[in-house]
């Protein structure tokens, strides 16, 4: 019984790998702003604002840090772990899987691409950008 239980402790230590962010090969860590502004990506990261808030604050021009963790090839719970949201040090991840980033980005810059022409602007660019980062990273 305890072999078992050391050896998930030795793979969950190999995960884990040792300091810094361990998850380095199966992680990239992006700006809450580098998927559009948030009327475009709230569906798939929730609100531009600390996540244990009810709601953000009134004014503008306040800007959140949230960082947004795509991820693949490693569960959810490991890169939690990982990248904590941790209230008091206002540490707040958004996490999403490799898969559905790059299929929220491709609708996005389908819809981006309809809307430059109006609008101008840098959004288009930017979504290109991020998802061409993404599809670099593996698979």
């Amino acid at each position: 019984m305890w072999r078992r239980y050391i050896a998930l402790l030795l793979v969950l230590l190999g995960l884990l790998g040792c300091g810094g962010r361990p998850l380095a090969k199966n992680t990239l860590v992006f700006d809450y702003a580098a998927f559009g502004p948030s009327a475009l990506s709230y569906e798939v990261l929730g609100n531009e604002w600390w996540q244990w808030q009810p709601q953000g604050d009134g004014n503008p021009d306040t800007r959140y840090p949230i960082k947004v963790v795509v991820y693949w090839d490693v569960p959810l719970t490991i890169v939690k772990q990982s990248y904590p949201v941790v209230q008091e040090e206002q540490q707040d991840y958004r996490y999403l899987e490799r898969g559905k980033a790059l299929a929220f980005l491709e609708g996005a810059i389908r819809d981006a691409k309809d809307f430059q022409a109006a609008q101008g602007g840098d959004l288009l660019t930017l979504l290109q950008a991020t998802q061409q980062q993404i599809e670099a990273s593996g698979k």
